[in-house]
């Protein structure tokens, strides 16, 4: 089993584990952000999350408006689809413009949509891939990084749900790292919440979205 697949195996058996094997790092704004340690990595695990007024159509739609990375992800310079199998699965190309003196890091990630019809939940997976795309300038290659989204209608709005573990792909200073790992994510969920606001995502219909989230 490849490094990649067994971090995704540990990220997807999360909600298995206690409660307990996250420690609380920060709260604001009706944002929290959790960190993990994750067996066999030095790299912690990530998770944030946050209950919007808002629909999970529109949350679905803005997320897979890949033109839109640079407006609400932390760090994200330019996003676009390399190469789209179905409405449900495409390799998406991100670029991230970390701050100075690290060099940008991009990913080739492989993504996946599922979604429960019973409960109306939807989920995104990611896991960056390896030999599909050459190293493009000025950028460090992330070749062992797992994310995932997940939205679920709750009676206080839709909980939203974000978890990554990360290889930096070489050294990293440690006031960086703390950013990636919990200012980046409180951020992102602040500009996450903001832009799904705006109502510019009101009118687009996603096929694969349960009606039950609407």
């Amino acid at each position: 089993m490849g490094l990649v697949m067994a971090l995704l195996l540990v990220i997807a058996a999360a909600p298995a584990r206690a409660e307990a094997d996250w420690r609380l790092e920060r709260e604001s704004d009706g944002i929290s952000v959790w960190t993990r340690s994750v067996e066999g990595s030095k790299h912690r695990a990530m998770r944030a999350r946050m209950v919007v007024d808002t629909s999970i159509m529109e949350l679905v739609a803005l997320i897979r408006d890949t033109r839109a990375c640079s407006e609400w992800a932390e760090f994200c310079a330019a996003s676009h689809v390399h190469e789209s199998m179905s409405e449900v699965e495409a390799y998406i190309y991100t670029r991230n413009d970390l701050p100075w003196p690290v060099a940008d890091r991009d990913a080739l990630s492989h993504v996946r949509w599922t979604a429960d019809a019973s409960s109306g939940a939807v989920r995104m997976d990611a896991v960056a891939t390896t030999g599909r795309l050459a190293p493009q300038p000025g950028a460090v290659r992330l070749t062992e990084a797992v994310t995932s989204w997940s939205f679920t209608p709750t009676e206080a709005g839709v909980l939203v749900e974000s978890e990554a573990h990360v290889d930096p792909a070489g050294p990293i200073p440690a006031w960086i790292t703390n950013r990636l790992l919990v200012d980046a994510p409180l951020k992102t969920m602040g500009k996450l919440r903001d832009l799904a606001a705006t109502g510019r995502y009101a009118d687009i219909v996603v096929g694969f979205v349960p009606k039950a989230s609407m």
